[in-house]
């Protein structure tokens, strides 16, 4: 990005700021600060960069003396001030050592700007925002005093940028400015690229000059520039520009004497290098130490699913470390308050820190924003999913109780919450939410909130409190006016009775209203599906498969399947596979579904339910295999209703099982196990169901329960790893 001063700025001192010197009237210190330098310059003269927090630390006219180890008064140099953020300023480095101390106080008015300085700051870039974007107003930053107000600045590799500091909000400006040395005359060739107006301004001079809005093409090969003479020793560059709409770029090019081709970056040790130093510690009035916040001016990373990005910034109170007597506090607004060293949160417009020690209180006001754009998360990476979601619960909890903590969200960070909250694990974010939010979630758009409240039905099932799940699955049903949900909240009230509450008579009762209700074709065929279900859980085989034979024939006819044996259609659909000879295709023609429809007699019918069967089981393992619940749920739904005699026995069973062992329901695992057990069909999956009914059991805790299972384990596999564990478990 670029930064500009006035037009009639063209003296080295003027474009740099000032040298903050004692004032005659100068007020009593009012803070120190102890600064550590990092990194040394490469010249004296270059100086060692500092940032100092503001937000309400300084002083509105802060008089700065930098001092070293000796007491020795160091020549500084004001850079930029931004009293919402901080201010920049640069110190020639002490002789001996890497520690200076800042002793600032409250003059009265803004000390006046240095006649001269020796300081040469290199690389440096400031940008704000503009209403007006223009030349002109990027030249103003370095005009004004002090410098670069309203502005955010930091140092720089080179002046070659493509990028907003503001998002989608175009509409910005911005000043480079840099010192480079030549160790002989020489004749350099200076240009610019950018997409909207730039100059560049050599030595106090204007050098190069392409204003107007443009794009970069007709520059994009150095054509904006300009060959120059200079002698050996120090030159200054100003680079400005603004920036309207479109794309961004700000770029400054050379080609030194005895070069061919096109010109390239300034970068590297092409320019001198400013040292850096950070504060450690500030002290007021009577030694009182001093907090400030890290981490509000970039973010650590950022989400974009809506139409803006979620920046997410990782906090710290820096000088201070709670303790006796010390408390930090971070205030959000809206009631949201954080103690503790750290916050993570959402970048908002602004927020406050507050220490308060033995000996006083320090306030500082700060907003959240990023200069450079920041690392991209993802909603792929479990971390990321993680950390996303730990933010939303901390900012729900961190809202006093009597408060909606969603209140004030926008909708991109509902769009956020809701492309992290995986298949029962939205856990206490969502029980948060909807006790706390109600009238919130009313205003969502359909979608949004019948997303939410689905995820919260998975909570309640893994909660363990029926009394709770019904109580909302009843106020759920009674507030949509929506057919298709109220079916739905019926039949989740249907399998609260059955897994969670093991109330097969009120499961029954449920069945019966919820199919007298029904009128359409897929509410009759549900409610037949789960009648079915019903008796299965109470061990009437016979009469569950009575009804599923039923809700099979309505899916079909519901589906325009024919009778017996068909396929495809939104049914079952065959896997042909044949071996084909070396070099042929496996892409040759193969028959028509048509065709493979009128050959299959009815009687075949077994074999395809048998093949899909294990299909869909396979496909499930894998899913899960992957962690894809989401998917793996979509599979188990589709398979019931594509063909419910499944539900009886076999790969179904045990997949239903896998499925709901795998994202912690232990409940629904247990009660689906303890039909298949019971059914008394030996096959090759037993010995698993008994294995994972043991594990369901003892997450349950239901000691009595997991001896009876563990009991009939060794009497009926005798020698297999399952009765091994099931006897270590019954001598325990």
């Amino acid at each position: 990005m670029g930064f500009k001063t006035g037009k009639w700025w063209h003296s080295v001192v003027a474009l740099l700021g000032a040298v903050l010197v004692a004032a005659a009237q100068q007020q009593p210190s009012q803070l120190r600060a102890e600064v550590t330098i990092r990194e040394r310059p490469s010249d004296p003269d270059l100086g060692v960069y500092l940032q100092l927090p503001d937000g309400g630390l300084l002083p509105k006219f802060p008089l700065i003396e930098v001092r070293d180890s000796s007491g020795q008064m160091l020549e500084s140099l004001l850079l930029w001030h931004t009293p919402a953020d901080a201010l920049g300023l640069l110190f020639r480095p002490p002789a001996n050592g890497n520690s200076v101390t800042v002793h600032i106080s409250a003059a009265r008015t803004m000390p006046p700007r240095p006649a001269a300085t020796r300081l040469k700051p290199s690389l440096f870039v400031f940008t704000r925002s503009s209403g007006a974007p223009s030349l002109d107003e990027a030249r103003r930053m370095a005009g004004e005093w002090p410098p670069a107000q309203r502005a955010y600045g930091g140092k720089i590799g080179r002046i070659g940028i493509r990028w907003n500091p503001y998002g989608a909000d175009d509409n910005f400006v911005s000043w480079f400015t840099g010192w480079f040395k030549l160790d002989k005359r020489e004749k350099i060739y200076f240009a610019t690229i950018s997409d909207e107006g730039s100059e560049v301004w050599l030595d106090g001079s204007l050098l190069v000059a392409w204003p107007g809005i443009h794009t970069r093409s007709a520059g994009a090969r150095g054509e904006y520039g300009k060959s120059v003479t200079l002698e050996a020793g120090w030159h200054k560059i100003d680079y400005y520009h603004f920036e309207v709409r479109g794309d961004q770029e700000m770029c400054l090019v050379w080609r030194r004497e005895g070069e061919s081709g096109l010109p390239t970056f300034m970068e590297g040790r092409a320019w001198g290098a400013s040292g850096q130093a950070e504060v450690t510690r500030i002290t007021g009035e009577n030694n009182r130490s001093v907090g400030w916040v890290g981490g509000n001016l970039q973010a650590t990373g950022y989400l974009w699913l809506g139409e803006q990005p979620l920046n997410l910034h990782t906090l710290v109170c820096r000088g201070v470390t709670p303790g006796a007597g010390t408390t930090i506090t971070w205030d959000f607004g809206g009631g949201r308050t954080v103690t503790g060293k750290s916050a993570t949160w959402f970048a908002q417009s602004s927020a406050s820190l507050t220490v308060v020690s033995a000996g006083g209180s320090s306030r500082q006001n700060f907003r959240m924003t990023s200069f450079v754009s920041p690392r991209a998360h993802s909603v792929n990476n479990s971390a990321d999913r993680l950390l996303y979601r730990q933010v939303f619960l901390d900012m729900i909890k961190a809202t006093a109780k009597e408060s909606d903590p969603c209140a004030a969200w926008s909708g991109d960070q509902w769009t956020t919450l809701l492309a992290l909250l995986e298949p029962y694990r939205g856990g206490p974010i969502l029980v948060e939410i909807f006790e706390r939010s109600w009238r919130t979630l009313q205003r969502l758009p359909v979608e949004q909130r019948h997303e939410l409240e689905d995820r919260f039905a998975e909570t309640m099932r893994l909660s363990g409190d029926v009394a709770w799940q019904q109580g909302w699955i009843d106020r759920f049903e009674q507030n949509d006016i929506n057919r298709v949900r109220k079916f739905k909240w019926r039949e989740e009230r249907i399998n609260s009775h059955l897994y969670y509450a093991d109330n097969v008579v009120a499961a029954r009762r449920a069945v019966r209203f919820m199919r007298e209700a029904a009128n359409a074709p897929e509410e009759i065929q549900r409610s037949v599906l789960l009648a079915g279900d019903v008796e299965r859980m109470a061990g009437q085989r016979e009469l569950a498969a009575r009804h599923y034979a039923e809700a099979q024939e309505r899916y079909r006819s519901r589906n325009r399947l024919a009778a017996g044996a068909t396929v495809g259609g939104g049914g079952l659909t065959p896997l042909v596979s044949r071996p084909y000879k070396a070099g042929q295709s496996p892409n040759r023609n193969l028959p028509s579904l048509q065709r493979i429809r009128q050959e299959l007699k009815h009687s075949d019918a077994w074999k395809l339910y048998a093949v899909n069967d294990a299909a869909q089981a396979s496909t499930i393992s894998a899913y899960l295999a992957q962690n894809a619940v989401s998917e793996a749920l979509a599979v188990l739904y589709k398979w019931e209703n594509d063909s419910p005699m499944s539900k009886i026995g076999g790969d179904y069973p045990m997949s239903e099982a896998r499925v709901y062992a795998h994202v912690g329901d232990w409940h629904r695992t247990a009660a689906v196990l303890e039909a298949y057990r019971k059914a008394d069909v030996m096959t090759s999956q037993l010995p698993e169901a008994y294995d994972l009914l043991l594990d369901a059991l003892s997450k349950l805790k239901r000691s009595e329960a997991m001896k009876e299972i563990a009991e009939e384990a060794v009497k009926r596999f005798p020698g297999l790893p399952v009765a091994n564990r099931a006897a270590a478990l019954l001598r325990q």
